[in-house]
Order: structure tokens, then C-alpha cells, then sequence
């Protein structure tokens, strides 16, 4: 794995025909893929080692549709982002009444107690006494009825 840099930290031709080759370890094209991430002079040699013969001829409209794939997706992008925005709002808002005197203030309102006239239930209260009292009859009538039988 030593021999992958050079003593100016940059790849070694033979870690680059490696890597274009596939003859890395996992270890390896780890460490090489990272370098080639954030090293651009490293990036160029890289791409240095490909011939012309090599890239593959990309098929006629393909930058168009790549171009109006990611625009699509830029704009489904802005839409989520203004949603995000809202939900983002919507709980600092609701952070805020929480965490604030707002709700404090609201919970310690007073309320005005309401006055409501109980109703006058008097004509039910005779209605439910005539019944009774006819209950009690037929039961009685009943009763003696029963002892007449009996007799």
C-alpha cells in the first residue's frame, strides 16, 4: 500500500494503472478513490490515463434528456423545499407559543360562569306521581284478585 503515493503525496502512475485496471484491494480503492475526491491534479493524471479509443460515444440527445431530467427534478426540488420551509415555520411557531408567555397568558383567562336557569320539571313530577299511584292500584287489584282465586 506504500507504493500507491509518491513522497509529494500524489498517486503513483502504477496506482493509477491499478486502479483503472481493477487490480485494487478494497482497502486500497478506498484510499485511492478518497485521494482522487479531493486531489484534482491527481483527478487529471487519472483521466490522462484513458485514450480517446477508450470513452464510449454517448448516443445523440443524451446531454437533452440528462438536461431535462435534472431540471425536472430541480423543480419537484423546489417544491419540496418550499414545503420544507413551511413545516420549518409551522414548528418554530408552534415553539414559540409553547415556549413563550402566549400560552401562559391564555391559560390563566378568566371565564366568565355562565348562568343557566334550571328547568321547571313540575308538570313531569305530577305526570310521574299519577302513574305511580296508577301502578299501585293495578298491583293492589292484582293482589286481591289473587286471594279471591285462592279462596
Amino acid at each position: 500500500m506504500s507504493n500507491l503515493f509518491e513522497r509529494n503525496e500524489h498517486l503513483t502512475q502504477a496506482a493509477l494503472q491499478k486502479l483503472k485496471s481493477g487490480e485494487l484491494s478494497e482497502v486500497e480503492l478506498i484510499r485511492v478513490t478518497d485521494h482522487i475526491a479531493d486531489c484534482k491534479s491527481c483527478a487529471s493524471a487519472f483521466v490522462e490515463c484513458f485514450s480517446v479509443s477508450e470513452f464510449i460515444d454517448v448516443p445523440y440527445g443524451f446531454a437533452e434528456e440528462v438536461e431535462s431530467k435534472l431540471y425536472s427534478r430541480r423543480k419537484s426540488n423546489r417544491q419540496f423545499t418550499f414545503y420544507s420551509i413551511r413545516v420549518a415555520i409551522a414548528a418554530c411557531a408552534a415553539l414559540v407559543i409553547v415556549f413563550s408567555s402566549t400560552l401562559n397568558f391564555v391559560t390563566n383567562l378568566e371565564v366568565k360562569a355562565v348562568n343557566i336557569r334550571q328547568p321547571d320539571l313540575h308538570f313531569i313530577n305530577s305526570i310521574n306521581s299519577s302513574l305511580q299511584d296508577l301502578s299501585q292500584t293495578l298491583l293492589n287489584m292484582e293482589v286481591f284478585k289473587n286471594e279471591k282465586e285462592k279462596k
